[in-house]
């Protein structure tokens, strides 16, 4: 009989150790899900605000600076 009562007592403390890594599993999951919801919702009118805005003149003369320059040759027959 005692050692029915120590196995009665294991299941009792299983049982109990199950349902909480159960809890645990599931606010786990449930808090990534979240996560992951909440971050494919886009606020459009939040990125329009923070995007920064290229100055098109600038770009085009840098671009032109990089493609117009001077390439000079590297004398390696010494």
């Amino acid at each position: 009989m005692k050692a029915l009562k120590k196995i009665d007592q294991f299941y009792y403390f299983l049982a109990i150790a199950l349902v909480v890594v159960s809890a645990v599993a599931i606010v786990g999951m449930r808090s990534i899900f979240e996560a992951a919801r909440t971050a494919g919702q886009v606020d459009e009118a939040l990125l329009q605000s923070s995007v920064p805005h290229v100055d098109k003149l600038l770009l085009e003369s840098a671009i032109n600076k990089i493609n117009n320059k001077e390439i000079v040759p590297l004398d390696l027959k010494d």
